[in-house]
């Protein structure tokens, strides 16, 4: 029973060991290139919606546009004063104007903040692990809590 244990136990090692080391061995042979880009924001019109104070929300529209690699993007403009605002949330979606339902799917993820300003990294998530391009009018869309 013993032997049976440790036997099962080395397998699945030798099994799961090689596995992390060759994802690990892919992620170091990652070399990408990287846009970085730098857009002003855009003012939204409409109802604010009453959620406690509406002195600490803030909210921004950059375009992005079509790009042919992933990119570190900018959107300045956005009116909070802190360099660190407690909450940032990003979203990309198509031009309002473009009703074509692409089937790309996007990642954003904030990488710096500043007085006025978010920088994101966008990149196309749907055909494969590698950087990609897309060619319709990309927007970004944020919502700042300060």
């Amino acid at each position: 029973m013993k032997k049976s244990f440790v036997v099962a136990t080395v397998l699945a090692a030798c099994t799961v060991v090689p596995t992390f080391m060759t994802g690990f061995a892919q992620a170091q042979q990652a070399t990408e290139r990287v846009e970085e880009v730098q857009a002003q924001s855009q003012q939204i019109n409409g109802p604010r919606a009453p959620i406690g104070n509406l002195n600490q929300l803030f909210t921004g529209v950059c375009i992005v546009g079509p790009r042919s690699t992933d990119v570190i993007f900018t959107c300045n403009g956005i009116g909070f004063s802190s360099a660190s605002p407690r909450a940032v949330f990003c979203q990309l979606r198509n031009s309002p104007t473009d009703p074509t339902a692409y089937p790309d799917q996007f990642a954003c993820q904030v990488i710096r903040t500043g007085i006025g300003s978010v920088t994101v990294r966008i990149r196309r998530i749907d055909d494969g692990t590698g950087p990609s391009g897309w060619g319709q009018n990309l927007f970004l869309n944020l919502f700042i809590v300060n």
